[in-house]
């Protein structure tokens, strides 16, 4: 989780960057203006991308197994403090598997903070 403090970010920036049109390839699942949440879902990441935002310690009966989905669910609060400023909170989690012949692995991954940081970046509109 990461929490930044800045001006207040308007929840529809934050909305145009999670669309389509922007390329991120998430999916807005929840969105109120009224509570300042938004919720978004990623599915289908590619490797590369995954390797720069999240961690997965495997056992190492797979340590030769590819990953063969990867899903990120992220949490993200808005909440006003005063006229002028916003705290954001940047909740990820981050979930893959991984695959071996017939068997296969579902671990719960650590966030390597790339992910939180382009949203924060995002949302000051500095991306």
């Amino acid at each position: 989780m990461r929490r930044s403090r800045f001006r207040a970010p308007s929840t529809v920036r934050l909305l145009s960057y999670f669309s389509p049109d922007n390329g991120q390839l998430f999916d807005v699942v929840r969105a109120s203006k009224a509570t300042g949440s938004i919720e978004v879902r990623r599915t289908n990441i590619d490797q590369i991308t995954w390797s720069r935002w999240a961690y997965c310690k495997v056992p190492s009966s797979y340590i030769f197994t590819s990953l063969e989905q990867a899903t990120a669910n992220v949490a993200i609060k808005l909440s006003r403090d005063g006229a002028n400023r916003t705290y954001l909170t940047v909740t990820p989690d981050f979930v893959a598997q991984y695959g071996f012949g017939q068997s296969a692995l579902t671990v719960n991954c650590v966030s390597n903070g790339a992910l939180e940081a382009d949203i924060l970046r995002a949302a000051r509109g500095t991306e």
